[in-house]
């Protein structure tokens, strides 16, 4: 007799992870799968007795560090503050490069006014 085999997402809830861990460990090869077709296209299926194999722990180091949450807001605000003065200073840089072009077009435009020929206020009040 056929044993139950389960799908991705039975597997995924009885091992108490997602379905794309599931997935994950079948395309690297941790878990033993086979691809069956489905009433909607081909879709994996997994033996139970292959989910214990693969259910294996990690061992996991504790990372010891000084950094109380003192140490780290000071970090932060450390941080936060360079980039903001780094922002400033580009800013100011691209408003001082602003206001010398505007300088230069103010000194064009009264270059042209100064070359215009004067007439008196009388002729251009009656001209025309």
């Amino acid at each position: 007799m056929d044993k139950k085999l389960i799908t991705i997402k039975e597997a995924a809830e009885s091992l108490d992870l997602s379905p794309a861990t599931i997935r994950r460990r079948i395309k690297i090869g941790q878990l033993k799968a086979e691809k069956i077709e489905g009433i909607y296209g081909p879709q994996w299926v997994i033996d139970p007795d292959n989910l214990t194999e693969s259910s294996y722990n990690i061992e996991v180091i504790p990372v010891r560090h000084n950094l109380t949450p003192d140490k780290l807001e000071d970090i932060i605000k450390r941080a936060t503050q360079e980039a903001i003065r780094a922002e400033i200073n580009e800013s100011m840089q691209d408003y001082a490069a602003q206001m010398q072009e505007l300088k230069n077009t103010i000194k064009q435009l009264q270059k042209q006014l100064n070359e215009q020929p004067k007439e008196s206020f009388l002729k251009r009040l009656f001209k025309g």
